[in-house]
């Protein structure tokens, strides 16, 4: 069974020039799943440094023979 991109949950930060921003968080089992495009929208950074910051926990993990998980 395929997953929906809509099961997916979200987040969904709003800027307000006026207060303090908003941010809501749709979790699905507790879970939330990106893309490296949608990190990288969040964080206001290009895809090439989540991807390149991605890989760097990924090896820290490996060495650690810990799960990865962020």
């Amino acid at each position: 069974m395929k997953k929906q991109i809509e099961d997916l949950g979200s987040i969904e930060i709003t800027d307000n020039d006026y207060g303090p921003c908003t941010v809501a968080v749709r979790l699905v089992d507790g879970n939330v799943w990106m893309t490296q495009s949608q990190i990288a929208r969040l964080f206001g950074v290009y895809e090439a440094t989540v991807q390149n910051n991605l890989r760097a926990a990924c090896r820290v993990s490996i060495r650690r023979n810990a799960p990865f998980t962020l």
